[in-house]
């Protein structure tokens, strides 16, 4: 379970980092 959870954080947290960024 938190293996996927941060499987999860791991793949939004570019994203949301290159969002912040813009």
């Amino acid at each position: 379970f938190f293996g996927s959870m941060i499987g999860a954080l791991a793949k939004g947290l570019p994203s949301l980092i290159s969002l912040i960024k813009k």
